[in-house]
């Protein structure tokens, strides 16, 4: 793992938990104008996170986990 993948995916992790929190924000608002700022706040951060995917998908940062076959299942 390179030092510009680690970067990234901290990255993507950190843009994770402030969506969390924009969510959040946004449920427990009370007024609306409050809630529509929360609104802004987490249409940025998808924005932000919109970039960072194609960058990382073009980079081949991004790693496909392995199929998952349940247990008892027969294996293709």
């Amino acid at each position: 793992m390179t030092v510009f993948e680690e970067i990234a995916n901290d990255v993507a992790f950190k843009l994770v938990v402030c969506l969390q929190a924009c969510g959040k924000g946004q449920a427990d608002s009370i007024r609306n104008d409050v809630g529509m700022m929360w609104l802004g706040f987490y249409m940025e951060w998808v924005t932000v996170g919109k970039v960072l995917k194609t960058l990382m998908i073009k980079r081949g940062w991004i790693k496909v986990p392995p199929y998952y076959y349940p247990p008892g299942s027969p294996q293709q």
